[in-house]
């Protein structure tokens, strides 16, 4: 949002966020104001247009740029972690539709792991960290 409505094509996208209903306008305009008025949140990039940067300076835009870097790393591994979670409860829940049912499973090809024949979240857990570990 604050990238929206502080590059070229601003008026572009302050022109749809008005044809939004009042409710989710003013939601919009409240988080527009969270990223821009909290430089915390703002990463000044006009500073590769200096033609001098004093050492000072220097040194408060190093100690940004690394608070910003660990922000995006640390975002990163969360979404990540979250990727995996929801990935794992997607293929157990896709693989819970294609298990045949407990009651109709006396054939020899069922699945094992488990008393009733199918694999309980938690193998199926394990074997997708270990899926993903060798991914890695």
């Amino acid at each position: 949002l604050g990238c929206a409505v502080q590059c070229d094509r601003k008026e572009e996208f302050i022109e749809q966020i008005k044809q939004m209903d009042i409710t989710t306008q003013t939601a919009i305009v409240a988080h527009i104001q969270e990223i821009t008025h909290n430089q915390e949140n703002v990463f000044d990039l006009q500073w590769m247009e200096l033609s001098e940067v004093t050492a000072e300076d220097l040194e408060t835009l190093s100690r940004s740029m690394v608070f910003h870097l660990k922000r995006l790393l640390d975002d990163r591994d969360e979404y990540s972690e979250m990727i995996v979670d929801l990935t794992q409860d997607r293929d157990y829940l896709q693989m819970q539709q294609l298990l045949p049912s407990p009651v109709n499973c006396s054939s020899p090809d069922c699945p094992t792991g488990s008393p009733n024949g199918k694999l309980d979240k938690g193998e199926k857990q394990q074997h997708l960290a270990v899926d993903l570990a060798d991914t890695k």
